[in-house]
């Protein structure tokens, strides 16, 4: 029997990291590489989220059901994702994230 994720069930540590990673993004005047990244690829704080979430090796289901959002919705954003960064599947993806430094291997 798998275990239901909820998003009381998510990982504090994921939260928590999440949280770390948008706060000097969001910070006025803030201008690391990241933040350039992200506001040249137009990335939305809940695309960041989900970006954080695949990177951290979660499905579109556990990446819905941690959010607190439809599996579609969690679709979606990935897809956005994929598109934004012009790759075809999820390893690109986080390769492409770590090589433009919004996230850490």
């Amino acid at each position: 029997m798998t275990q239901q994720i909820t998003p009381a069930v998510a990982s504090a540590d994921i939260v928590q990291r999440i949280s770390q990673r948008l706060a000097p993004m969001a910070a006025p005047g803030a201008d690391a590489p990241a933040q350039v990244v992200c506001q040249e690829l137009s990335l939305s704080p809940r695309e960041m989220q989900v970006l954080m979430l695949i990177a951290d090796g979660k499905s579109t289901k556990e990446v819905a059901a941690i959010l607190g959002i439809s599996y579609k919705t969690a679709d979606c954003h990935r897809s956005k994702l994929l598109q934004k960064f012009d790759v075809h599947e999820s390893v690109s993806l986080i390769r492409r994230a770590i090589r433009a430094g919004i996230i850490e291997p």
